[in-house]
Order: structure tokens, then C-alpha cells, then sequence
């Protein structure tokens, strides 16, 4: 996952500050596409076209009296987002971050495999693996009781008789639905059973 980063002054700069509403939110949403696909800061005048209208483009390129340019350079088929890599990585500078990752995943991967040594065959020829890295992390992690639902008086299950041919779905044949006898017992006295 990429990140586009701002400086805390971007809403202050001249440039961005003569910006309309639509042209700063334009301004932010090309950013953040170029950030999100690594474009180095370009982005095709084709998307950028049908995320806005041509005014607010050209807001984004004018010329303002406080800056020599507008916030986007116009090159050949694409925008260019003027200091986008000023404030935030190349795509060169990602894949290289990434790949140092991944080197140090791998390596890390194998030191801890390396670790892992395969003791001989138990009794019921189960294999177990010793780990001598994970022993004293083990010892000094504190265990919590994992949450369950006490059942201190468990309720017996009462067999529902099956429907014969003839039987009717409601009335005799069928199991009472409520199966705990304190329950029935104080269904029964609510409703004047006893």
C-alpha cells in the first residue's frame, strides 16, 4: 500500500492557495492516483479529462501572479504534478524499499526454519518439532483463558417423535419444543398450569 505524503503547509502554499475548491480537489484526487500506481507524478490528460471540467484543468495549469507555473506541468499526452517528487518516493525508490523487505522476509524465514530442528518419531508416530528460538518466548508470554459460555446445567435433549402417516403437523406425537424441565416448570407457573 502506498502513501501520498503532503506537507502540513499545502493549503497555505500561493499556488494551492488560489486554488478554487474543485481545482484543490482535483489537484489532491491526481496526487493521490499518482501515488497509489507509482506514476512519478504523471497521469494521462485522457483520466484527468473525465474527472473534471476543462476550467477547472485549466486552473490547474494556469499561470498565477505569485508562481511561475500552475500546480501541473502540460507535456505531451500527460499532466506532470510540479514537486510531486519533491515530497513523496519514486517509483524506483518503492520497488527498491520492497524488495529490500522481501530479502529481509526471506532471510528471516530461513533463520527461523534453520532453527526448527525435527525430533525422532513418538510413540503413536507423530513427528513433533523442537524449536530452541521459541522456548524462552513462550515461557514469558502470558496466557489468557480463552472466553466460553460456562453450561452449568446442561439441558437434556428430548428426542422428537417422528410424524407417521395420517398425523397431523400440530398436536399429539410431538415433543415439547421446550426441554428443560426448570424452564417448563416455569412456563407452567406463569401460565397458571401447575
Amino acid at each position: 500500500m502506498t502513501w501520498l505524503r503532503i506537507d502540513d503547509d499545502f493549503p497555505d502554499h500561493p499556488k494551492i492557495h488560489r486554488l478554487s475548491d474543485a481545482a484543490f480537489r482535483l489537484h489532491v484526487r491526481v496526487m493521490c492516483h499518482c501515488a497509489k500506481y507509482n506514476t512519478d507524478g504523471e497521469i494521462e490528460k485522457s483520466r484527468v479529462a473525465g474527472w473534471a471540467k476543462p476550467k477547472v484543468i485549466r486552473e490547474c495549469l494556469s499561470h498565477g501572479p505569485n508562481s511561475e507555473h500552475g500546480v501541473w506541468e502540460e507535456r505531451n499526452e500527460t499532466y506532470f504534478v510540479h514537486d510531486f517528487l519533491e515530497y513523496n518516493p519514486s517509483r524506483a525508490d518503492i520497488e527498491d524499499a520492497r524488495s529490500k523487505k522481501a530479502d529481509a522476509g526471506r532471510k528471516g524465514a530461513a533463520a527461523r526454519l534453520a532453527s526448527i530442528s525435527i525430533a525422532p518419531a513418538t510413540a503413536n508416530g507423530v513427528a513433533r518439532a523442537k524449536s530452541s528460538a521459541r522456548a524462552p518466548a513462550q515461557a514469558t508470554v502470558k496466557q489468557y483463558p480463552v472466553p466460553s459460555r460456562p453450561d452449568k446445567d446442561p439441558v437434556p435433549i428430548t428426542p422428537v417423535a417422528p410424524l407417521g402417516r395420517g398425523r397431523r403437523r400440530q398436536g399429539a406425537g410431538r415433543a415439547d419444543p421446550v426441554r428443560s424441565p426448570k424452564i417448563r416448570a416455569a412456563i407452567d407457573a406463569i401460565e397458571g398450569r401447575e
